[in-house]
């Protein structure tokens, strides 16, 4: 008679936690690649629309799948209403003058060059910051 190894429940945790781990990385890849094909991809939009049109474009096109997508999956909620001026100053302060920025850059700039500039330039403040205050 042969004895039979049954897993236990290690192995079956370290096999969820590994599985866990490769969709982690595939995502992370996914992402990479997207934002990695985004920087071309508005180069070419900015060529039909004016920095700040395209800006609008692509902050109205996020919020609305944004929405849908909450909706769809029943997590939507909205802010309580002493929240709001906060939503609406991130989003028209960080979102939306990131895209128009960026936007602009990207007319001069290739687009690597600015995707580069763009990300990197908000480390350098915290940087120039923290120098400040000592």
């Amino acid at each position: 008679m042969v004895a039979r190894h049954s897993r236990g429940a290690h192995d079956d945790a370290t096999g969820v936690a590994r599985s866990h781990e490769r969709f982690a990385y595939l995502q992370l890849a996914i992402n990479v690649v997207l934002f990695g094909l985004s920087w071309p991809i508005i180069k070419v939009g900015l060529q039909a629309a004016s920095p700040l049109w395209f800006a609008a474009a692509r902050a109205a096109l996020s919020a609305t799948v944004a929405f849908a997508l909450l909706a769809a999956l029943g997590r939507l909620k909205w802010p309580a209403r002493a929240e709001w001026p906060i939503v609406l100053s991130v989003g028209a302060l960080q979102l939306a003058s990131f895209f128009a920025f960026s936007n602009l850059g990207l007319q001069s700039l290739p687009a690597g060059r600015s995707s580069v500039l763009a990300y990197t330039a908000s480390r350098s403040e915290e940087h120039t910051s923290e120098l400040q205050s000592h």
